[in-house]
């Protein structure tokens, strides 16, 4: 997967979009959790201007960054998720957003707890 992934933004860099689609879709047929692939695929997607499979993908790695503790990255598709919602709000389940933004927040919420609880002796 790391692979596509790496050939997949050298097509980008390169401008050759159909190529980096087409390898980004090969890294998610063998992964279709990868938090990069998906992520990478919701930006072209949303640069085309496919909303709604942007939506689609930047909710996969939302999921997916929850799902492997990675809050960065839940945060950064969370704000893309945003973007999108702006542009056409159907397009966002207002629900799943409330569960992402929930996972977000119980996270700081332990990081705090965790910071308090820091001795300094």
């Amino acid at each position: 997967v790391s692979y596509y992934n790496a050939l997949g933004v050298l097509y980008i860099k390169q401008n050759k979009i159909s190529l980096a689609n087409a390898t980004f879709n090969k890294a998610l047929n063998n992964a279709p959790d990868n938090i990069k692939a998906n992520k990478i695929m919701g930006v072209i997607n949303l640069n085309l201007k496919n909303y709604s499979d942007a939506a689609f993908y930047f909710m996969n790695s939302a999921i997916s960054s929850y799902e492997n503790s990675d809050y960065e990255n839940l945060a950064k598709n969370i704000i893309l998720l945003e973007k999108i919602k702006k542009i056409d709000p159907k397009l966002i389940n207002s629900d799943i957003m409330k569960k992402l933004y929930y996972a977000l927040e119980r996270r700081k919420v332990k990081n705090e707890k965790e910071s308090n609880n820091f001795d300094i002796n």
